[in-house]
């Protein structure tokens, strides 16, 4: 689960927005709060939902997060002329020049007895006044337990990198000695075998996000390949997709797979026709629904993290606020995931706590901030969010007229 997540000079966000998910020690004892894997004193949200208008930066602050995972995950394979691609700064004569931060605390297996820890990670970019910076300013990994951090990963331009004993490297190894200034250090390790990295990468890739490049991963006319691979090749996750199908009641029976000489065509059965209907006949709503499924069941059997921008899109809202309470039921949601996203509708707050809430502005210098429902002085548990919020309350509603 993640725990807080900082930013700075990244795109839209140029002063530092610092986000802090636990939930404060005097909030009620819900069962939608799940205790922290890693210190069971510390509670946190198992959806965070974040609201605002068009181009507040809503999206930015979970691509902050997403950029830096696949950071690490990719960098040491990605070839961009020695360019760091997506990491963009504020572009401003000072944001083009300063730093840019993203850091993250979350929960992560750690060590050999797979046990959760609470993990922090940090990346600074040096932008050298260009669009995309070149090269990695510092990168650092440390393992937290009764406020005592201890640094696994401490990489910093000039100096040499330590890495902690879980790596088994020399201080002066030369996979240390060649990892790229544009490239992770965890990434540089994993790609040369590194047992404790490769373990570092598996948990990274549990966390499952529609977010990819730069652009959310919309549903294309014919389902891409891996996603119809993935279903072909887990029944069982088919069954349970077949079965949201009919219990959403959309009109659909079942989906299933025709193998053709050339290809795998996805057709949906419907009740009352005598004939299924191809991918790309369906609406929107049920090839986005069909896309994200595998994702959000994933991550709840796990209980790993998933990343939703614009979780309602084409879905009806209902459908929206049934996906959220899975992740707000014990009985769906086992593992303790966690649902972050982002939403243009503010009918979703009727099912969120404060805690789980966060609202999003852009200012007239065009800056994203950001604040948690928790924090507004004089909101009440018992006030109604929704009503509130449409009112301009709140704040981070779009300015029309």
């Amino acid at each position: 689960m993640i725990h807080e997540i900082r930013i700075a000079n990244y795109r839209s966000i140029r002063d530092e927005l610092h986000l802090d998910f636990r939930v404060p020690a005097d909030a009620p004892e819900l069962l939608r709060f799940r205790p922290s894997p890693a210190d069971p004193n510390v509670k946190l949200p198992s959806v965070i939902g974040f609201f605002g208008a068009n181009a507040s930066g809503k999206t930015n602050i979970l691509r902050a997060l997403t950029d830096a995972l696949n950071f690490i995950k990719y960098s040491v394979t990605s070839h961009n002329n020695n360019e760091i691609r997506f990491f963009n700064p504020f572009f401003s004569p000072e944001g083009l020049n300063h730093p840019t931060l993203i850091s993250a605390q979350f929960d992560a297996p750690f060590g050999t007895d797979g046990k959760s820890s609470l993990m922090e990670y940090s990346l600074e970019f040096d932008n050298q006044g260009k669009t995309f910076p070149t090269q990695v300013l510092s990168e650092s990994l440390f393992h937290i337990t009764e406020g005592e951090r201890k640094t696994i990963i401490d990489r910093r331009v000039g100096s040499p990198t330590f890495t902690s004993s879980e790596f088994s490297l020399r201080q002066d190894s030369e996979i240390l000695a060649a990892a790229r200034p544009e490239c992770s250090v965890i990434s540089t390790l994993a790609h040369w075998n590194n047992t404790f990295a490769k373990q570092l990468l598996q948990w990274i890739g549990g966390l499952q996000t529609n977010q990819v490049g730069h652009h959310r991963n919309g549903v294309p006319a014919s389902m891409a390949e891996e996603w119809i691979r993935y279903y072909v090749d887990n029944p069982e996750q088919l069954e349970r997709l077949n079965h949201e199908l009919q219990t959403i009641d959309v009109g659909i029976s079942h989906l299933e797979f025709i193998q053709s000489p050339q290809k795998i065509f996805p057709v949906f059965t419907h009740k009352g026709l005598n004939r299924p209907l191809l991918f790309e006949d369906e609406s929107s709503g049920t090839r986005q629904f069909t896309h994200l499924f595998p994702q959000l069941d994933y991550v709840l059997s796990c209980g790993s993290v998933a990343v939703i921008d614009e979780l309602d899109s084409d879905l009806h809202p209902e459908l929206t606020q049934e996906i959220i309470r899975w992740f707000q039921s014990d009985e769906r949601n086992p593992h303790g995931a966690q649902l972050l996203f982002t939403s243009n509708n503010p009918v979703h707050l009727n099912e969120l706590e404060l805690e789980k809430v966060f609202f999003v502005e852009k200012d007239q210098t065009g800056n994203t901030t950001a604040f948690g429902a928790k924090d507004i002085e004089g909101l009440s548990r018992e006030d109604n969010l929704f009503r509130h919020y449409l009112s301009g309350a709140l704040g981070a509603l779009p300015r029309i007229g």
